[in-house]
């Protein structure tokens, strides 16, 4: 072998070492850099070529220097991220929730409920007692109270997470723009033939980061390129795109802007499918709103038992019966349509701002007991139809009985007062005109509901959780509770006792009552355990998937760094081997230095 081949293959043993020996260094250098995946060397022997009747090898050559990558790894670490981000949203807001729903001190809302029809009971037990009376409008009240606070609670934790969603989705444009930026830079660098290892460890730990965030797709590209799509195929980037997401006007269901892709309008409900993104959204549309979030259950719960004791209180008597009395419920700006065909739901826009349980009226009578005393009482039935009558016609049906006068207050609500009675002549002294007096009446029977749902004698008003509140007549005078019932006797003719029970025995047997909520029949009480179990179980769900796939991501990232990792054992292995070698190569060159050497001197 001619000694200018032993020196080129020595030359380029030290290149090829030294090569690897600054791979190893770098390796080194970022063993403690977050996101850095160990670079590897490949060396390969030159091709040989023939000289003559002699074949000589020649030397060494650098093939390629590689990132050590498991891409299986890294998309399940990708998938594992997307899915921590969306449990750690969900548990922040779910202790949140339990918060509210706590009920450790006693002074929750299914105590003060108890409380509430405890001393219902006791009223039922001394219904001439005035104290139990006022007992019974005191703890109403504080069932309102306990109501408006979780409402308030719990609406207003939906304002933040809001918030929290716009700046999650600034910071997501902010990384997907990033994102496509070094996607560039990697595809410029690959176009020219050399491999940006830096690049696509900054790259890789981009992916990583947006990862979190959403669920996030790829898809790479023969020149080196990334496109990002969402799990279900919504573009995010690509060689020269970066979408722009954004909030628009257009409302939920659940009363917030909708989320917008470069100014158009997506189901982001159906497109993003994991990261903190998500997490957000479910917990704002699902788990507290919507129709099985928790904000929407209690104020299920509320309506219902705001209806069912304002249904039997509207049909039950004060000791003195009624002169007058003004509905709670506003009537809203449709007076004039039938009142089956108003909107209730107050989340549409369409709704016009009725009092919500014109929902739950239907065709029936109304049955007043009216006289000049409660001693002499007559009986007189209206007939509601929700199908054809509007607010107004229901006002002048009642106005047209001879039992009450209807009208409809200047702030929009429905007042009934008892009719005036003309003087009866030979009543009185001869010579004496007639005195007209004012007579009384009571609610004998309701089946329309239509007195429940405009508030008429009703112990609740308000449309929902947020607005309940206690009758205000009661408030000032609790001799108005309505504690009696007015009956018929055998001959069909009305009869009151003032100091009847029936009133609130009827309000009592509320508690065990069984009513409908969503699809199944259950107390209240049972009702909002129910809610409160749900609660904890998704809390303690949360915080076990947590645990779980916290443990799965640490495996997976352990799996990563076992791959990708750099073990400063293996680099001083390999800085030792290099070392050697790049010494015998040295070695070499000076071998073929003393052999030219005495070449020459042989020559002279």
């Amino acid at each position: 072998m001619a000694i200018s081949n032993i020196l080129n293959s020595s030359k380029l043993g030290l290149f090829a070492n030294q090569g690897a020996l600054k791979v190893v260094s770098h390796n080194i250098a970022n063993a403690n850099t977050p996101g850095y995946s160990r670079q590897v060397i490949a060396l390969e022997a030159n091709p040989k070529s023939a000289h003559g009747r002699e074949a000589g090898g020649e030397g060494v050559q650098i093939s390629e220097v590689n990132r050590k990558v498991d891409d299986l790894v890294d998309r399940r670490l990708r998938l594992s991220a997307g899915e921590n981000g969306r449990l750690e949203a969900r548990d922040r807001f779910l202790t949140q929730i339990e918060n509210v729903f706590n009920e450790m001190n006693g002074e929750g809302f299914a105590s003060r409920l108890e409380k509430f029809f405890d001393a219902v009971d006791n009223a039922a037990d001394n219904p001439a007692n005035t104290v139990a009376r006022a007992q019974v409008v005191s703890d109403a009240q504080s069932l309102t109270l306990q109501a408006n606070k979780m409402h308030k609670n719990l609406s207003e934790m939906a304002l933040p997470i809001d918030k929290e969603i716009n700046v999650v989705l600034e910071d997501l444009n902010s990384q997907l723009k990033n994102f496509r930026d070094i996607n560039l830079q990697v595809i410029q660098a690959k176009g020219a033939g050399t491999d940006p290892l830096d690049l696509l460890d900054q790259r890789q730990q981009m992916l990583d980061k947006l990862s979190g965030m959403i669920d996030v797709q790829v898809l790479e590209g023969a020149n080196g390129g990334m496109m990002l799509q969402t799990g279900s195929g919504q573009l995010l980037v690509d060689d020269q795109y970066v979408t722009q997401l954004s909030r628009n006007n257009q409302r939920t269901a659940t009363g917030f802007d909708g989320i917008s892709i470069d100014g158009k309008p997506f189901d982001y409900s159906a497109q993003i499918g994991g990261g903190a993104l998500k997490g957000l959204l479910e917990i704002r549309d699902q788990v507290l709103q919507g129709g099985g979030g928790y904000l929407t259950r209690l104020e299920n719960l509320v309506d219902e038992v705001r209806f069912q004791v304002n249904v039997v209180h509207s049909q039950s008597v004060a000791p003195a019966m009624y002169k007058s009395q003004t509905g709670l419920m506003v009537l809203g700006k449709e007076l004039t349509k039938a009142v089956g065909t108003l909107v209730t739901d107050a989340s549409s826009p369409l709704y016009q701002g009725g009092p919500t349980d014109l929902s739950r009226v239907q065709k029936g009578t109304i049955t007043f007991a009216y006289g000049p005393n409660a001693d002499n009482l007559t009986l007189a039935t209206v007939n509601i139809d929700p199908a054809t009558q509007s607010l107004t016609q229901i006002r002048d049906v009642l106005n047209a009985s001879p039992a009450v006068t209807a009208t409809i207050t200047a702030d929009n609500r429905l007042q009934i007062s008892s009719k005036v009675i003309p003087g009866t002549p030979g009543a009185v002294p001869a010579g004496t005109t007639p005195v007209a007096t004012t007579g009384v009446y009571g609610v004998v029977s309701d089946t329309s509901n239509i007195l429940a749902a405009l508030g008429v004698g009703a112990l609740f008003g308000g449309n929902g959780a947020r607005d309940m509140v206690v009758n205000p007549a009661l408030l000032r005078d609790t001799n108005q509770l309505g504690i009696s019932r007015v009956v018929t006797d055998s001959a069909s003719l009305p009869r009151f006792d003032d100091v009847s029970n029936a009133g609130v025995i009827a309000m009592g047997a509320l508690r065990t009552a069984n009513f409908n909520f969503a699809g199944h029949s259950t107390t209240f009480s049972r009702q909002y355990a129910d809610i409160v179990g749900d609660v904890g179980v998704d809390g303690s769900q949360t915080k076990q998937a947590i645990v779980a796939q916290k443990s799965t991501h640490d495996f997976l990232q352990e799996m990563r760094d076992s791959v990708s990792g750099v073990s400063m054992e293996e680099e001083l292995t390999d800085l030792v081997k290099f070392q050697r070698a790049f010494q015998a190569s040295s070695k070499m060159v000076s071998v073929a230095d003393e052999l030219l050497q005495s070449i020459l001197g042989m020559a002279r």
